[in-house]
């Protein structure tokens, strides 16, 4: 609507002066009343934040390879779990925006930057990723599972490039940081969350180590006995 065109780099969103107030109507006014809006219809007790809250996390901002593009972009240096799982154990459900706030003013941090560091922070075993691909495509077909060995790999031959790149190099950290399981599914389909949680056979892509790889096989076996 403001004639602005988006710019990425490696993937990420490159914030500027000019898009941050734009980031901040998208994600902490007009996205968090719409979820707002919908948790009061399904008269669901939960939360809904306008920012990463400061005592969650510090922040430091990203460093640019040229000075001149420096931006509004940040990453997530530490995760403060205190605060964050008192949060959780008084409220169900709890929205926030891939947003900070800092001496500087608001910061746009990527997504998937933050949901990874907010889980391998508080050492959660399962992390889920929504979006609007079936999961990991390679060659036009969904991966069912991939192994921390298989992703550099992919990466580096091309086969995933831009957003699923990032995304899958957020994977890669979160598995080193503790979180056992990873799945990415289209939070678009019906009944797709329901599905990767309940149904031993999910509906996008698993990730995790290749040494755990057996192991869900084995439970695949026992499932289908």
């Amino acid at each position: 609507k403001n004639n602005i065109e988006p710019r990425k780099q490696n993937g990420r969103r490159i914030t500027t002066a000019e898009t941050i107030p734009l980031v901040q109507y998208a994600l902490a006014g007009d996205l968090a009343f719409k979820i707002g809006k919908t948790m009061a219809e399904l008269q669901m007790g939960g939360v809904c934040l306008s920012s990463i809250p400061p005592s969650w996390i510090d922040v430091e901002f990203r460093k640019r390879d040229n000075p001149d593009d420096y931006g509004f972009d940040a990453t997530i240096d530490h995760v403060s779990v205190a605060p964050i799982i008192s949060l959780v154990n008084s409220s169900r459900f709890i929205a926030t925006p891939c947003m900070s706030v800092t001496d500087k003013g608001g910061v746009n941090i990527n997504a998937d930057v933050s949901a990874m560091a907010i889980a391998t922070g508080c050492q959660a075993r399962k992390l889920v990723f929504l979006s609007d691909v079936d999961g990991v495509l390679v060659d036009g077909e969904v991966v069912s599972v991939l192994t921390d060995i298989e992703i550099p790999q992919l990466i580096k031959d091309g086969k995933v490039t831009d957003g699923m790149q990032v995304k899958l190099e957020s994977c890669l950290e979160a598995l080193d940081e503790g979180v056992r399981r990873i799945h990415l599914i289209n939070g678009f389909k019906s009944g797709a969350l329901a599905r990767e949680i309940y149904d031993p056979i999910g509906a996008g892509t698993m990730i995790l180590r290749a040494a755990d790889k057996d192991r869900y096989i084995k439970e695949l076996d026992l499932n289908k006995t």
